[in-house]
């Protein structure tokens, strides 16, 4: 059995692109109600979010983020490695 050890292939992900959470957010219904000049607002039915428009956060952005709305830091990370994982086997080698 291989164990894959995504830290240590990708290295460290934060700063994180702004599109990573904002599709990690849409995974969990959450979609796109008004783009403002310093954010993005991003509301479900119940709750709603403000993404800054920095083209990249930092893991204590992210985390604040998050934990606004009850997603989980591990469940994000998960999904950025694997968004990692998937434009690597895209590339031509």
């Amino acid at each position: 059995m291989s164990s894959f050890h995504p830290r240590e292939t990708f290295g460290d992900i934060y700063p994180v692109k702004r599109e990573r959470i904002e599709r990690f957010i849409s995974f969990h219904d959450f979609i796109g109600v008004k783009v403002e000049t310093k954010y993005t607002i991003y509301a479900n039915n119940e709750e709603s979010i403000e993404i800054p428009r920095n083209p990249k956060l930092t893991k204590t952005q992210v985390l604040d983020l998050l934990n606004l709305v009850g997603l989980s830091m591990d469940d994000f990370e998960a999904f950025v490695y694997m968004e990692l994982m998937v434009e690597r086997s895209a590339k031509p080698i």
